[in-house]
């Protein structure tokens, strides 16, 4: 896991498909509002639960990887806040950071990624 502080007591949403090509979004989550705001990743409240997140299926292609990933890390960040929010943005930068001082393991995740897609 790239991110054991978060999804080792929060589960990793589904991700679900946007079909339409027309959607004005590359992502999206479903943001539902925690009874408490006490689990925290870096200092950093979780506000929402995610029962799920969508890639646009544009996203899901062989040469997408890198498109497909930072979509998925914006839409998991949205458990720190909306779009606007200090917080949410801490949050992305946060991902960010993990995402990129990890990048063997995610260079892992690309070739793994092009070997299933069509």
């Amino acid at each position: 896991t790239l991110i054991p502080e978060v999804f080792s007591s929060v589960d990793l949403p589904p991700c679900q498909i946007i079909k339409s090509e027309s959607a004005a979004w590359m992502g999206m989550a479903n943001c539902v509002p925690t009874k408490s705001s006490q689990q925290k990743f870096r200092g950093i409240p979780i506000r929402y639960r995610l029962p799920y997140v969508a890639l646009k299926s544009s996203l899901l292609q062989s040469a997408t990887f890198g498109s497909a990933l930072s979509t998925y890390l914006h839409e998991l960040a949205h458990m720190f806040g909306r779009d606007r929010p200090p917080a949410f943005s801490h949050a992305l930068s946060e991902l960010m950071e993990i995402t990129l001082s990890n990048a063997l393991l995610v260079a892992q995740w690309q070739k793994e990624w092009e070997s299933l897609s069509p």
